[in-house]
Formats: structure tokens, C-alpha cells, sequence
């Protein structure tokens, strides 16, 4: 199978497709942003690299995946909705699916999009002829160490007699990914221990954490691919969506919605992390930090930085942390020498190289010995201060060991993974 990819990014639903069906090549993938044009020449060097996506009429494909920009649609963002100009954007998204007229379609984007944009989403697939799905599932489902809540809509051709694809195994496939992550790629850091800043340039270190920040967790999307390219299940019996609120799952066919189970609701996700924290006591204190339970998860834009934060003190980061919460963001924490708490990585984390930090925390946990969270998770100024390492924060988003090489002159990552 071919696939397409729009608004690129760090590929991570590509990985997410290629891992489901690893029968499928990318045949195009479409990227306006400078590093990750660069990555994805270097990880998919045989994919044709189109720019910009106004106007596009890419080669024809059986798969097509998109995050369209969430920026007007975010909680942290300008609340325009698709009217925005970057989330409107979608518009583009929406031509190209109808010119190519892939088989099935994928679309990221954050959880918001349910009551700023999804109702039009779902009316304009309808208008070309498409069915649609959709279920809202945080990374945490899928075993990372983090929330970073996002709706995934899958499409197709709306075809009497097509299967239900999102079905009721979605539920059990995100346990096994879970169990499987685990004891995977988040078993331990892959990260050695203290980066120097000099090691580094500011302007590559910033361009890869706003990448990653940006970027969709390949482990999060992955079951839903992978119930995508499946057989499904029978349609059945749908009960009708009522109300103007739309579901955080549901169906929609022949232009009529339908509400469906939230496969996996967060408060199940969270059982499944609090079962497995006390049944891995030894990999909970080589990989979470003192007295906390999961980290806040990278997105594509902050609450907080040092100048905007709760009573003007911290930062408060992660479209799933809310001002109220009090919960500094990661580039904030990162400042201030130790990540007690683990916000979401977000498209703003460049941030964190801007203004000064306290490393009191820092260096009380250096002289007690509790250095390797830091070390592992930022990069040393070498004057006494740290900022985020972008090789922590893409293995916390579930990219593999190496994923940035190629992408500078800086490409052998320096020693930041063993």
C-alpha cells in the first residue's frame, strides 16, 4: 500500500501506520517546516517532499495521515476554530482527500477539536462521500508516561455494508500496547548522562524540541492504524448523537452522527498506570521522579513560561494542565534546574532558552546523588543552569534512539543516546 502524509511533522503517524501495516511505503509526505523537511529526508529518503499544502496535488495513495495545525482549535491557542488561519488549514487537507480519494484517512488533533471544528470536519467528509470515526485517547492508554489527550478520526469511502472499524477491540488493543510500551521503549531512558550546552547549538536544540512538541506520539496512534487497516466488525446498532455537544467517540454516515464508547476513558488509563507502578516498583524510581506518578505531556504550545505563569512565579504548561492546576511546564522546570513535575512537551518549549535559573533544587539534588533524572533530561549550561534536552523529551514522545541524526550538522546527537 502507498500512503501520503500532510503536514509531516516528525512522521509520527506515519510510524504509527508503517508499524500497523508494515506492507505500506511512504509515496509522499508534505512539510513546510525546515528541520523536519530534513528529517524526513533523512528517514524516508525515497518519499517525494512537497512544501507547502495550499493547492496540493500529490500522487495517488491508498492511506493518507494529517495533523492539520491545532493552533486555533487548542485550548492554549486563539479559540478561531477552523476559521483560523492555521487550523484553517484543514480546508487543504480536506481538497487534497478529495482529489486523491485514498481508501482510508487518518487526522490527529487535539482533544478540543470536538467542540471547535469537529462537526464541520465530520460535515465536509460527508459532503465528498466519506464515513468517519472517531475515538479521543490520551498517549497514556499506549503506555507513555503522560497524558497528551487527542481525538483521531479515521475516514473512508461511506459504502453500504462497510465495516465498523473502530469497534469494540479497540479497548484491548490499547492494554497490550500498554504492556507492551512498557516494557519497551519506555523501560528505561535511552539518554547518557550530562549534555553540555556548547555540545549543542541553541537554535538546533530549540527547532528539535518545538519539532517533537509538535509532534504525534507513534505508540498513541498506532491501534487506531492498525483497527483502521483491519477487517472491523460489523456496523450493527448505533444509537443516535443527540444534543449540540459532540461525543469524545463516535460515528458518522449517510451525514447522521452516532455516539460510541470512549475505548479507553482516562480514568482507565490511569488504573492501568497505578496497577502497573505497584507491580514495578524498581522501573517506577529509575524512570518517574520522587513523589510524582507520570509527567506532564509535550504539546504543541505552553500555558506557561517564565513571563506568564501561576501568581507570576511558575510557568503552568501542557493543554491537559490548566492555570488552575499550578503545574509548571517543562521548558519552566527545566529553568529552574529539576523536573519535579512532567508537563506535556509543546511546540514552545524553545522557551526554556530564554531568561535565567535557579539551581538551588538542582544542586541539592546533585550533591545528594538524585542526579541522573536531571542529567538524562536536560542539557548542562555548564555555568550552572539546564535546559531540556530534546533527546529526553523525544523519547518521551516515543520516537526511537536517533531519531533527529541527519537533521543537522549536528547529527551524531553528541552522545545523547548510548
Amino acid at each position: 500500500m502507498k500512503a501520503g502524509s500532510l503536514f509531516s511533522g516528525m512522521l509520527g503517524l506515519d510510524l504509527a501506520v508503517e508499524r500497523a501495516a508494515p506492507v505500506t511505503a511512504l509515496s509522499w509526505a508534505c512539510e513546510i517546516e525546515p528541520l523536519p523537511r530534513r528529517l524526513i529526508r533523512a528517514r524516508r529518503p525515497a518519499a517525494r517532499l512537497y512544501g507547502d499544502v495550499r493547492g496540493l496535488r500529490p500522487l495517488p495513495c491508498d492511506i493518507i495521515t494529517g495533523g492539520f495545525p491545532c493552533t486555533d482549535v487548542s485550548v492554549a491557542g486563539r479559540q478561531a476554530g477552523l476559521a483560523g488561519e492555521k487550523s484553517g488549514l484543514w480546508r487543504e487537507m480536506h481538497a487534497v482527500i478529495q482529489r486523491v480519494r485514498p481508501r482510508r484517512v487518518l487526522i490527529e488533533n487535539v482533544r478540543n477539536l470536538r467542540t471547535l471544528g469537529l462537526r464541520e470536519v465530520l460535515a465536509d467528509l460527508a459532503r465528498i462521500g466519506y464515513a468517519a470515526e472517531w475515538q479521543t485517547v490520551q498517549a497514556l492508554a499506549a503506555g507513555a508516561y503522560h497524558k497528551r489527550s487527542r481525538i483521531f478520526i479515521v475516514a473512508y469511502p461511506d459504502e453500504a455494508g462497510a465495516p465498523l472499524l473502530l469497534g469494540d477491540g479497540l479497548r484491548d488493543d490499547y492494554a497490550a500496547a500498554f504492556t507492551q510500551n512498557r516494557a519497551g521503549i519506555w523501560r528505561a531512558f535511552p539518554c547518557s548522562p550530562v549534555i553540555r550546552s556548547g555540545d549543542l547549538p541553541t537554535d538546533v536544540r530549540n527547532a528539535r524540541l518545538t519539532a517533537t512538541g509538535n509532534a504525534v506520539c507513534p505508540q498513541q496512534a498506532e491501534p487506531i492504524a492498525r483497527a483502521m487497516l483491519g477487517a472491523g466488525e460489523p456496523w450493527g446498532s448505533q444509537a443516535l448523537h443527540e444534543g449540540p455537544e459532540m461525543p469524545f467517540a463516535g460515528a458518522m454516515r449517510g451525514g447522521f452522527i452516532y455516539v460510541r464508547p470512549v475505548a479507553v476513558p482516562e480514568s482507565l488509563a490511569m488504573a492501568w498506570h497505578a496497577a502497573w507502578c505497584e507491580a514495578n516498583p524498581v522501573t517506577v524510581r529509575a524512570v518517574l521522579p520522587a513523589g510524582r506518578s507520570a509527567y506532564p505531556t509535550p504539546s504543541a504550545s505552553e500555558y506557561g513560561s517564565s513571563q506568564n505563569g501561576v501568581n507570576g512565579v511558575n510557568g503552568v504548561g501542557g493543554e491537559n494542565e490548566r492555570p488552575s492546576a499550578g503545574t509548571p511546564s517543562l521548558s519552566t522546570m527545566a529553568r529552574q534546574g529539576v523536573l519535579p513535575t512532567w508537563p506535556t512537551p509543546t511546540a514552545r518549549l524553545g522557551d526554556m532558552a530564554r531568561g535565567s535559573s535557579s539551581v538551588a533544587t538542582a544542586q541539592a539534588r546533585l550533591d545528594s546523588g538524585r542526579s541522573n533524572l536531571d542529567d538524562a533530561m536536560t542539557v548542562s549550561t555548564g555555568v550552572g543552569g539546564r535546559f531540556l534536552n530534546p533527546a529526553w523529551v523525544a523519547w518521551l514522545m516515543g520516537f526511537p534512539a536517533g531519531w533527529f541524526d541527519g537533521t543537522s550538522d549536528h547529527d551524531t546527537q553528541i552522545g545523547m543516546f548510548a
